[in-house]
């Protein structure tokens, strides 16, 4: 498999690493007429990754989440670059309750809170 950003699939397997021990981590998932970038298993509880960086289309992302919030995806995480996730307006995210996040210079996965 060819990754695209590699920095970012590592910094995420890091952060859930960290929360979930035993998780399961599968990439490129099919998911309705979608596929998302990352998926982290723990027993029933699904997490949708999706990765964009400065040149992808960030609605192609929050599409693609709600294809996975559809498919019964317990959370849904769109993951971008700093400059892109500050820019954003946060009340879509907050009507389907995605949880938005970048990579910081040390690269590590910081979550934005409301």
């Amino acid at each position: 498999m060819k990754v695209r950003n590699q920095r970012f699939y590592v910094a995420v397997r890091k952060y859930f690493r960290r929360l979930y021990p035993s998780c399961e981590f599968s990439y490129e998932t099919p998911c309705g007429n979608c596929r998302l970038d990352m998926v982290v298993k723990k027993g029933d509880y699904k997490i949708a990754i999706e990765i964009k960086n400065k040149r992808d289309d960030i609605q192609r992302g929050l599409a693609e989440l709600c294809t996975a919030k559809a498919y019964g995806y317990n959370e849904c995480v769109l993951i971008t670059t700093k400059t892109k996730a500050l820019k954003m307006d946060k009340r879509t995210l907050q009507f389907y309750r995605f949880k938005l996040a970048y990579i910081n210079s040390k690269n590590e996965l910081v979550l934005i809170e409301k």
